[in-house]
């Protein structure tokens, strides 16, 4: 690993390609990252080279979410569930308060529209048909403090205010798409561990392994503060802090550490240890 590549932060597409043909020994192209991070083998970045404006959005299960009952726009007679934020199958992005100023380098969710913004421009690079697809629910990106955020723009000749913005479209123009080398160190581990031999640990000690995990969760919660969501560990917090620790630990072997990951282990950890 060369010593510039240790202390950048971040490359364009067109170098995390030059780079990962050299690992790989074959060309690889930046159709070839944005198709690997479409299929979820890899993240993609977004340096927002002039700023832009987003709501931070708290990450909760939606079993856990609150929300509204209301009439069926379609059939009042029906009603259904009115969150505080845009949802998946799985989270609801409840809204803080306000708009904050989006600097640099954030991850793209792959959640909203910004995953097509990634397929538009893969077509445009194999030259395929204009991807005219739109996502209401707006365009994400994170950072690793445990919160998306919404990306906004604001009405024309209207005060900056969370009021006066609504969700984006699209990522700016003035943004870039580029790959944290944390992500290409992480992705290229993976590919090394797939010639090594699957692990022979059996079920009872794998529970027994994601018990201790549970407990270390519990301690740490007992903490309270951003490891605490209720009476329970903030199993999203706690990820994006291992997972931070474990991207800056020297030789660190990233494969199968990603938050997503660790947060599904974190939370698998706890229903055991509670059930148990």
């Amino acid at each position: 690993m060369s010593k510039l590549f240790k202390l950048k932060q971040w490359l364009t597409l067109e170098d995390a390609a030059k780079r990962l043909s050299t690992t790989l020994g074959g060309q690889v192209t930046v159709a070839d990252i944005l198709q690997l991070a479409l299929d979820g083998s890899l993240r993609l970045s977004v340096n927002f080279v002039n700023h832009a404006y987003a709501k931070c959005c708290r990450r909760v299960p939606i079993k856990e979410a609150t929300y509204q009952e209301v009439p069926s726009i379609e059939n009042p007679a029906i009603t259904v569930r009115l969150y505080k934020g845009p949802r998946t199958d799985s989270e609801v992005f409840e809204y803080k308060d306000g708009l904050v100023k989006l600097i640099g380098i954030y991850t793209l969710s792959m959640v909203g529209a910004e995953r097509l913004d990634v397929d538009h421009r893969l077509q445009m690079e194999t030259s395929g048909p204009v991807v005219t697809l739109i996502d209401l629910d707006g365009t994400f990106v994170e950072n690793g403090d445990g919160y998306i955020y919404q990306v906004r723009d604001i009405h024309q000749d209207k005060k900056i205010s969370a009021d006066n913005s609504y969700p984006a479209g699209g990522l700016p123009d003035d943004a870039v798409l580029v790959m944290r080398t944390s992500d290409i160190t992480r992705f290229e581990a993976s590919l090394d561990a797939e010639d090594e031999e699957p692990s022979k640990t059996n079920t009872t000690e794998r529970e027994n392994l994601l018990k201790m995990l549970g407990g270390m969760a519990l301690l740490l919660a007992e903490k309270g503060g951003k490891y605490k969501r209720g009476n329970k560990p903030n199993a999203a917090s706690i990820a994006n802090e291992v997972s931070e620790l474990i991207e800056h630990h020297p030789n660190s072997n990233l494969y199968g550490m990603s938050t997503r990951n660790i947060r599904e282990k974190l939370s698998e950890a706890i229903r055991l240890l509670a059930d148990s």
